[in-house]
């Protein structure tokens, strides 16, 4: 009975996880986005110079779709995204595990202006609120996201 107990007490958040995925699919089919699903295992791998990948029977696990995805676009597929497992080696740490859920999209002709609106657009509909806190900060969704460059983030 204990593990039974054990498993009915996270029933809470597997209910909350399932409707975030849901209303993240809903997001993307809203905005013609297909979902696809590419291959788990792969015969060669990203190379990466900080993940390292799982390998499995002599082939690895994908650490992200990115190359598959990438395939499908530069086939005419113009808006894919994906939910998928992902395997990362040596991953284990306070906010990292071996492996996880991945969301993944791509759209052709699309710049990285409006990947981050497209981003900021998704957190206003998981997060109805116009504030949350996160460790222990409260983050104001009423106002526009601020946009950095990357050397900007790395400064801070």
């Amino acid at each position: 009975m204990d593990g039974n107990w054990a498993l009915m007490r996270r029933r809470p958040r597997l209910e909350q996880r399932a409707r975030i995925v849901q209303m993240i699919r809903a997001f993307f089919v809203a905005r013609e986005y297909l979902e696809v699903e590419t291959p788990h295992r792969l015969p060669g791998n990203a190379p990466e110079a900080h993940i390292d990948a799982v390998t499995s029977d002599g082939w690895f696990l994908q650490t992200s779709p990115e190359l598959c995805m990438k395939r499908l676009l530069a086939a005419g597929y113009k808006k894919l995204f994906q939910i998928c497992r992902c395997w990362r080696q040596a991953e284990r740490g306070e906010r990292h595990l071996p492996e996880f859920a991945m969301l993944e999209w791509y759209a052709a002709d699309c710049d990285y202006h409006r990947l981050m609106d497209e981003c900021e657009m998704l957190l206003r509909v998981l997060v109805p609120k116009s504030s949350f806190i996160y460790q222990d900060e409260t983050i104001d969704l009423d106002q526009p996201f601020e946009r950095l460059t990357v050397a900007q983030a790395f400064e801070r």
